[in-house]
């Protein structure tokens, strides 16, 4: 049986759920301390559904879209603040959280530009 740790396996419901379970998906993978059974049940959720590989997806290119302001260090330390804060006994959506990741980026990204 597959582990539910994400929150949301977002394998049946509306596109909400499944851009839900993307984001917990994206969290746990990009957390750097995701386990072997957790990378075996990404893979199934992703081959699931085109949905869930679009929404992943869209995910990744926001994410690369942030360039190189994801590696600047005031960015880096909000991130992993944020990565740190999705651990599973935390209620918080990882969604919510990657929504918060995201914007950092692009306001550090602005008020560099701005400089």
């Amino acid at each position: 049986m597959m582990s539910d740790k994400t929150g949301l396996q977002g394998r049946a419901g509306n596109n909400a759920d499944v851009e839900k379970a993307a984001g917990n998906w994206f969290a746990v993978m990009r957390s750097g301390s995701g386990t072997e059974q957790e990378a075996d049940d990404f893979k199934i959720w992703y081959n699931a559904d085109p949905r869930h590989q679009k929404a992943y997806c869209e995910l990744e290119k926001v994410w690369e879209l942030s360039g190189d302001f994801a590696e600047k260090a005031e960015v880096r330390v909000l991130r992993e603040e944020v990565l740190h804060k999705t651990a599973p006994s935390h209620f918080i959506s990882r969604f919510r959280l990657l929504a918060f990741i995201i914007a950092a980026i692009l306001i550090a990204a602005f008020l560099f530009m701005a400089l």
